[in-house]
């Protein structure tokens, strides 16, 4: 299937090296409506990278703000981490952080930018709903990348064709404090549907996922806070 010059044309490979430069990149990296992992086995099978990226995740840092005081929660990319522009709230970090007093500190760390990935996957447990977006942070995005960058115990889980492996997310908890993921791949090779139709299908449905890539302007940043 991975030689269909049909809507496959729109997807790259996804080399081991270029994961393992990734993986790289994540680990020395500073610190909607989404599918929801659920506690136990959830089975997974990511999309390729579309025609012209070479992951098939996009990574940003963004911020979470969830204050007393605040009537909901918000979050936006990060200004200064993804475009090296002025951010306030990164300037509220830096003075908090300057401050001396270990409850700024942590308030600080509250608010910090941090990693956010996006990727477009399949459900095995519920097929029908076609491609969905995942939002994860590095706890799954490392192992991912560690995967995908050996090429000797990895695979491609990217491959819509027979090479291709599902994924397996693993979870514990329900907390923020006590909730853990593994990853590890399926033990089989299996293509994303045998109806090579179907797989055209979800392809073409994919969303693009550089619609979550949008850093903020001062205005609309004046909104949004």
């Amino acid at each position: 299937m991975t030689d269909s010059k049909s809507n496959l044309v729109k997807y790259e490979k996804w080399k081991p090296s270029a994961a393992g430069g990734e993986l790289e990149e994540s680990r020395t990296a500073a610190t909607g409506d989404f599918y929801k992992f659920a506690v136990g086995k959830n089975k997974l099978r990511f999309f390729p990278p579309m025609h012209g990226r070479k992951s098939p995740f996009a990574q940003v840092m963004q911020h979470f703000l969830e204050l007393p005081g605040m009537t909901k929660a918000v979050s936006f990319n990060c200004p200064r981490a993804m475009a090296g522009k002025s951010c306030r709230v990164c300037k509220k970090v830096d003075d908090l952080r300057a401050s001396g007093n270990p409850a700024d500190y942590a308030m600080a760390g509250q608010i910090l930018a941090k990693r956010r990935v996006y990727a477009v996957a399949l459900d095995r447990a519920n097929p029908e709903r076609g491609p969905i977006v995942l939002a994860f942070g590095k706890t799954i995005h490392e192992p991912l990348l560690a995967l995908a960058a050996d090429e000797d115990a990895g695979a491609d889980f990217t491959d819509p064709g027979a090479d291709g492996f599902d994924v397996i997310v693993d979870r514990v908890g329900t907390k923020k404090n006590d909730t853990e993921y593994s990853v590890r791949l399926s033990t089989k090779k299996t293509p994303m549907s045998d109806d090579a139709a179907q797989v055209e299908a979800w392809l073409e449905m994919a969303p693009n996922l550089a619609r979550y890539l949008h850093v903020p302007s001062e205005d609309e940043l004046e909104k949004i806070l």
